[in-house]
């Protein structure tokens, strides 16, 4: 079983010494992935109208054209941006979870999102 940085701190302290270079190894691989769930976060907030745009183009060219009127493309907007938002929000919630859980498994959300 994976030690968990909570783990690692509580042997170092219990044993009055510093983290060792595992410890600090584990500490800062899972920082690194952090910082790339929250990269990729960053990334959807700051582009999210141009991957919208994009998404509901790229459906308008494969639909026929009584299903791309005005009122369905503010349909796809819509639902596109709903996807967008869960994506982002689960880049978040694994970057805050980043420690297994008591099975090994990575923490997720209890949902899906199709």
């Amino acid at each position: 079983m994976e030690t968990t940085i909570r783990e690692a701190i509580v042997d170092a302290t219990g044993q009055g010494r510093f983290l060792d270079d595992r410890e600090l190894e584990l500490v800062a691989q899972r920082l690194e992935r952090a910082a790339a769930y929250f990269a990729g976060a960053k990334y959807l907030a700051e582009n999210a109208s141009v991957l919208m745009e994009g998404a509901v183009q790229a459906a308008s060219s494969i639909l026929p054209e009584d299903a791309c009127g005005p009122e369905a493309k503010e349909k796809y907007l819509r639902e596109v941006a709903f996807y967008l938002r869960q994506l982002q929000y689960r880049l978040v919630a694994q970057a805050r979870s980043i420690e297994p859980n008591s099975t090994g498994s990575w923490q997720t959300i209890g949902y899906s999102f199709f």
